[in-house]
């Protein structure tokens, strides 16, 4: 009897195993095959039809070209063309029948919601002056995070005591050997028309027994220059291409602006001495965020603020010639290998691509490498070679056009800020191959 209960459990953990490798294979490795079988073809179908594919526009950005229309059956959302055949031979078709053609086609991945560049976008918080926490492991903090993927944006927190939470306790204060300043609480974008009111307060810790006042000032700047020059986009491409280039880590290309010696770069020289200054401001109760009444009568966030300054005051060419030359000199100084010519370049990309207002007309730049599909690679985690190859990069400067500075302000660095919309969009193309770089 022991011998028969044996062999059918045995028999039963044979089929569960069968069974179990089946379901695995038809799930994983299998999926592909069986989704493109055309037996299914009519199923995908129907799948895509449940989609709203949105609209394609005119250039003039309000003329519907195609649109979605949500029906009833199976057939979800089925696509309308307002104008008949008038623009058929841009948007081509797309039909249950026949399929895809022309833009319906060419971007079907973005229509579709399938394309990389729309998946979501995400934000990591950093807290600034935790116990225990050092100036040193803050910013290799920041530098693994944007080694680990997060091109988007770190919003950089100071952080705040509450009364009922265990930092609050004076006995925990005091074995971290925590420092607190009593603050305003302003809100970051928030209207000056309210200065007048009774603000509320908050206790912010300025310094703890790992994290010196002196440190913390420092860590505080370092967070606003990884803000402006990463995630505000202004030196975003360039930071990238170095990095994993010449192999230089982000700390270390980010400490060249908030920590090196820039007696000779009077331009950056101001930024640094800005983001300190108002550090310093902070940590003597001054309020976290910088009021304009000129510029939207909005507080700004520093490197918000420093941004515009640059533009306003038709400074950011020559920040990014110092920044140049800056980078030149410590590669040189590392025995760091990058072409000179792939330098300038990632540079003179990044500085075309940032959104400006008054900008009227596009621009086509010529360059000797991939740059910008190769950064974009690089964001989605899924890098191409760099290579060296004559590429034509189409920056479209006018499908969005700010022209005045309030639109600008609002529109470019207010709402920018959460997605890191910087960046004009862009195209390119190669004209030969040649070797990888």
């Amino acid at each position: 009897m022991d011998r028969q209960i044996r062999r059918l459990g045995v028999a039963l953990m044979v089929l569960f195993v069968i069974a179990f490798a089946q379901v695995n294979y038809l799930q994983v490795f299998a999926a592909d095959r069986i989704a493109d079988d055309p037996a299914n073809a009519q199923r995908q179908l129907i799948a895509e039809y449940k989609v709203d594919r949105g609209s394609i526009l005119a250039a003039d950005g309000t003329t519907v070209l195609a649109s979605s229309r949500k029906s009833p059956g199976d057939l979800r959302f089925q696509r309308r063309y307002p104008h008949g055949e008038l623009y058929a031979h841009e948007t081509g078709f797309y039909s249950f029948v026949f399929g895809r053609t022309e833009l319906e086609q060419a971007f079907n991945d973005f229509l579709a919601g399938d394309a990389p560049e729309l998946l979501q976008q995400t934000l990591t918080d950093l807290i600034l002056g935790l116990p225990g926490e050092t100036y040193e492991s803050f910013a290799d903090g920041v530098s693994r995070i944007i080694e680990n993927g997060q091109h988007n944006r770190i919003q950089f927190n100071n952080l705040s005591v509450l009364p009922n939470a265990e930092m609050g306790d004076p006995e925990y204060q005091k074995k971290y050997g925590m420092q607190t300043v009593v603050t305003n609480v302003v809100n970051i974008h928030g209207s000056l028309d309210d200065e007048e009111e009774v603000y509320e307060q908050q206790e912010l810790v300025i310094a703890t027994n790992s994290m010196s006042r002196e440190d913390w000032v420092r860590t505080r700047a370092f967070s606003w220059m990884a803000a402006l020059l990463y995630f505000d986009k202004v030196f975003q491409i360039s930071l990238t291409v170095v990095h994993e280039r010449a192999g230089v880590g982000y700390r270390e290309l980010l400490e060249l602006f908030s920590e090196g010696d820039l007696k000779d770069y009077p331009v950056l020289a101001q930024v640094r001495a800005f983001f300190l200054k108002e550090a310093q401001s902070i940590q003597n109760g001054g309020p976290e965020y910088i009021q304009s009444k000129e510029w939207l009568n909005i507080w700004w966030p520093a490197d918000e603020y420093i941004l515009i300054k640059l533009v306003v005051e038709g400074r950011l060419d020559a920040f990014y010639q110092e920044a140049e030359t800056l980078l030149a000199h410590c590669l040189r100084g590392r025995l760091l290998e990058l072409p000179p010519a792939l330098l300038h370049e990632s540079i003179l990309l990044n500085r075309s691509l940032i959104k400006k207002p008054f900008e009227t007309e596009d621009l086509d730049l010529e360059l000797s490498y991939n740059i910008w599909e190769f950064y974009r690679s690089v964001l989605r985690g899924q890098p191409i070679p760099l290579e060296s190859k004559p590429t034509k990069c189409h920056i479209d400067r006018t499908s969005q056009i700010w022209s005045t500075w309030d639109v600008w302000f609002r529109e470019v660095v207010w709402w920018g800020n959460k997605k890191g919309a910087y960046l004009y969009g862009t195209r390119s193309s190669t004209t030969e191959l040649a070797g990888h770089f």
